[in-house]
């Protein structure tokens, strides 16, 4: 064998000993192509309020004090003095939940 025909051999990947060696030494692999990775998804924009679907703000008790902002689970530790309403007067008053307890 001349020395031009092991090269095309080579070369060319022709499978043999030979044409193994260089597929493993070069790292010539055929794969099958590959789906582009799939875009991040975004979280849906959370509501200022949150509750849960089956939780009536009328009939959830929240704590308020006479000059707070917020409104207040009864355990809270800025819930002291406070006076109990519903959710829903809570929000009709403009009042925020509590980034402490979360507010119910």
């Amino acid at each position: 064998m001349n020395l031009s025909v092991i090269f095309m051999v080579f070369l060319l990947g022709i499978t043999g000993p030979l044409g193994m060696r260089a597929q493993s030494t070069f790292g010539i692999q055929s794969s099958p192509p590959t789906a582009p990775p799939a875009p991040p998804t975004q979280p849906p924009p959370s509501d200022p309020n949150p509750s849960k679907p089956d939780e009536d703000p009328e009939k959830i008790k929240v704590w308020v004090t006479a000059s707070g902002k917020k409104y207040h689970k009864s355990n809270c530790r800025y819930a002291k003095g406070a006076s109990p309403i519903t959710l829903k007067e809570a929000r009709t008053k403009g009042l925020d939940a509590c980034k402490i307890c979360g507010g119910h």
